[in-house]
């Protein structure tokens, strides 16, 4: 609908503020361009289709926590792929990273970040099926949750590890997601 590389930031806040409207846009823009600063304005409406999913594993880990259940982890799959104008992943886009498989997913490619982020993603699967624990030698390590950290691995161009993520912007954008 929106040709991103087309667009100027400005562009694409005036798109944002016309599906989310200006109040929401003029809430959640900020936060989200904060926690996301590689992403364009217009992400933000792949991140609020999503926005559902996001909720609900959210709430699992915390019920996890609270149940006190074996370590769970979370984390977000955001890179920018080359097809749909750059577009955000779309659900289950990740499969093919963690099944080292992406080169039978062409549309999976975002250059030469794409073996790396699929090295990582398959080898933190494998170490996690050997010992419980997604860590591997030489990459960052990632928390499990807590009641009182919520880590995030945020599976991106670089990989992070960030705290409370969306905490901030994603219950305004819950109250306009169609997919709530």
């Amino acid at each position: 609908k929106y040709l991103r590389y087309a667009m100027s930031d400005e562009e694409m806040i005036k798109a944002v503020e016309e599906e989310l409207g200006k109040e929401t846009a003029d809430t959640v823009l900020p936060a989200f361009l904060a926690k996301f600063p590689d992403k364009k304005p217009l992400d933000i409406l792949q991140y609020d289709a999503r926005s559902a999913f996001r909720k609900a594993v959210k709430d699992i880990c915390a019920r996890r926590v609270a149940d006190n259940c074996a370590p769970t982890y979370q984390y977000l799959f955001t890179p920018t792929f080359g097809i749909n104008e750059g577009s955000m992943p779309q659900h289950n886009s990740d499969i093919s990273f963690w099944f080292h498989n992406t080169d039978k997913v062409p549309s999976n490619d975002f250059g030469d970040g794409t073996s790396v982020l699929e090295a990582s993603m398959s080898g933190r699967l494998l170490a996690f099926a050997h010992t419980g624990i997604p860590d591997k030698d030489g990459l960052i390590h990632w928390p499990s949750q807590s009641s009182e950290l919520k880590p995030t691995l945020v599976f991106d161009q670089n990989e992070r590890v960030e705290y409370s993520i969306d905490d901030d912007f994603l219950p305004e954008l819950m109250k306009c997601s169609d997919y709530r």
